[in-house]
């Protein structure tokens, strides 16, 4: 025979399992459209390259055939006055372009990160920023 106590919370189990399973419910989930996730993606860097260079055809395509569309890219070439070349950094950004991918990052040199706050040149430091980017 089965008692008070347990009778109760098989019923109450019983009634929420019912709840859940419920069609009401059901539909509900249905319609909802998840939405889109903004706060990640996929990047690429230069540790991985494909062909000749990072902004190279053969790279472009075998990053975007796996869905990475933006990149963190290395200068290899600077201005005569130390900072990041112009030049480059335009043709790097006009390759991403025309490919359909972002060019989100640049990195920063080891020894620029490493210098100590008291000892950074900030003239240098300012025309190592300042090249006109597009």
């Amino acid at each position: 025979m089965i008692k008070r106590r347990q009778f109760a919370g098989t019923l109450g189990a019983m009634a929420a399992g019912i709840a859940a399973a419920s069609p009401r419910n059901a539909s509900a989930q249905a319609a909802r459209i998840p939405r889109r996730n903004t706060f990640m993606h996929v990047g690429g860097d230069y540790h991985s390259v494909a062909g000749s260079s990072i902004i190279s055809k053969e790279n472009l395509e075998y990053n975007l055939r796996y869905g990475v569309r933006h990149l963190t890219v290395q200068m290899r070439q600077h201005a005569p006055d130390g900072g990041w070349d112009p030049e480059e950094l335009r043709r790097m950004k006009d390759a991403c372009d025309q490919a359909g991918v972002m060019l989100e990052a640049i990195r920063m040199d080891p020894d620029y990160i490493t210098l100590r706050t008291p000892h950074v040149d900030w003239g240098a430091r300012e025309r190592f920023f300042s090249c006109s980017c597009p």
